[in-house]
């Protein structure tokens, strides 16, 4: 990892599925202060 992203502020919405949180977690190990956020509620698969 080349940690690019230290210092940065990353906002990522859809933060409580799988790809958000994978996400998530990608940008805290790349360094990057991360705010991430979601609907409350259950999720429903169409």
């Amino acid at each position: 990892m080349t940690n690019q992203l230290t210092g940065r502020t990353i906002f990522i919405t859809g933060s409580g599925g799988v790809l958000g949180s994978t996400y998530v977690r990608r940008m805290l190990a790349e360094g990057a202060r991360v705010i991430a956020s979601d609907l409350p509620g259950a999720r429903q698969m169409r």
